[in-house]
């Protein structure tokens, strides 16, 4: 059926309403002063919506160099993601993270820039419980009021906060008055970054409907792109049973990793790592690793723990900081980069047309050729990568690995995931 977008204004109040009457409620750290100066840095030039936006050719002298705001996660004019289970530690990785923008101080394993203005929209807790996130982090890394001057905002649960909705069979009604209103804060506050978390309590669209989420997604890019910021939505994994997360191990559609340029994902840290470290059972350490890179090289993955902060009024708060160096780290099965969406259905769809393919690298069916020729790589020269990204797939669910009969003897093959190759075409 086709989907028909149309836009609705009629669940979003004007930016500054209170949460309880349905407005993007923001709060401004340090005085809760609202820095309300108009922005003059980016030239917000509205993005032409034509058919067809053609431009001549840039020589290279020419070319201005990528913006990174943030480690090599957060790039300005781009959309980003986090996967992450629920309870590991993202909202103190992103509360830390955010304190160390704002103040241009490497309080984690990265380094910011200069100084940035941060809003962090945070859709799961309480303002109040935000707020003793917050100050749990400025105690612990020794931050005041003055050195975040103003920069850090933040919109809290209890907002009527809905970017888009699927409200009818027909399709997806896209919530203008939100994303003007968001607009409106960003140029307003002349916010650098943006955190949405989670993700999924910003919309009310079917988590597996592709064209919904692609439609929500673009919109997001759209936005970081006109008002010259970098955007990152948090989005919780599907059940991993044992798994390590990856970028595949999200809830629902792919379209949301496909829009996003670059993905981080969290994983707690194994128990054999720990004993092998001394670190009690109980600790909460996790690793935070680029899984999906358009952009930049994948970097290594970085290990931070959760540590008890008390605060004034008797409160214990949990705050993310960097780990000391580990003995050991857990291997991460380094697949290929770059995958793009089109040569992920290309190489499903053509292994589908000629399944079961031979798991292994020494059949003469071997299903990795195929990988190899749509990636234009050599399958000698290139075999392990192809190998660990086979491998990669068969853990997140992509592809099925089976046994059959092959001169009488079992011999071992690879199916794709019909609800992969669904997810991965287009409509």
């Amino acid at each position: 059926m086709t989907k028909h977008f149309t836009y609705s204004d009629k669940t979003f109040a004007e930016a500054n309403a209170p949460a309880a009457a349905g407005g993007l409620d923001i709060d401004t750290v340090e005085g809760r002063r609202a820095a309300n100066t108009p922005s003059a840095r980016h030239g917000h030039a509205a993005i032409a919506h034509d058919l067809l936006n053609v431009s001549a050719w840039m020589p290279p002298e020419d070319l201005p160099r990528r913006e990174w705001l943030y480690g090599r996660h957060l790039l300005r004019g781009r959309l980003s993601v986090l996967v992450a289970p629920g309870g590991i530690g993202k909202t103190s990785l992103l509360i830390a993270e955010a304190l160390a923008m704002v103040t241009g101080r490497q309080l984690l394993c990265d380094q910011g820039e200069a100084p940035l203005r941060v809003l962090i929209i945070n859709l799961e807790d309480a303002k109040d419980e935000m707020d003793r996130r917050i100050a749990a982090a400025m105690a612990h890394f020794g931050i005041t009021s003055e050195d975040i001057g103003g920069r850090l905002h933040l919109a809290s649960a209890g907002a009527d906060f809905r970017l888009a909705s699927q409200t009818t069979s027909a399709g997806l009604t896209l919530n203008e008055k939100a994303f003007d209103a968001l607009r409106q804060q960003i140029l307003s506050r002349q916010i650098d970054v943006i955190t949405i978390d989670p993700f999924i309590s910003c919309h009310q669209i079917s988590e597996n409907d592709n064209v919904g989420i692609d439609f929500l997604a673009k919109e997001l890019a759209r936005l970081a792109a006109e008002c010259n910021c970098a955007i990152e939505v948090v989005h919780h994994t599907r059940k991993l049973n044992g798994d390590r997360v990856t970028s595949e191990s999200m809830r629902g559609a792919s379209a949301l990793l496909n829009a996003a340029r670059v993905s981080r994902v969290l994983n707690p840290l194994s128990e054999k790592v720990k004993k092998e470290n001394g670190i009690e059972a109980s600790a909460s350490y996790f690793e935070v690793a680029t899984d999906k890179a358009n952009l930049s090289r994948i970097s290594a993955a970085k290990v931070h723990r959760i540590v008890s902060v008390d605060l004034q009024n008797g409160d214990s708060v949990g705050v993310c900081e960097s780990s000391p160096s580990l003995k050991k780290a857990d291997k991460v099965v380094e697949g290929i980069d770059n995958i793009t969406p089109a040569q992920r259905a290309a190489i499903l769809t053509e292994i589908a047309a000629k399944e079961p393919c031979r798991y292994h690298p020494s059949a003469t069916a071997w299903v990795g050729f195929i990988i190899a020729r749509v990636m234009h790589l050599d399958p000698e020269a290139d075999g392990a990568k192809i190998a660990n990204t086979i491998e990669i797939w068969i853990k997140d669910g992509t592809l099925i690995k089976s046994q059959i009969k092959f001169k009488q003897n079992p011999s071992p093959v690879v199916k794709v995931n019909p609800k992969a190759l669904e997810a991965c075409l287009p409509g």
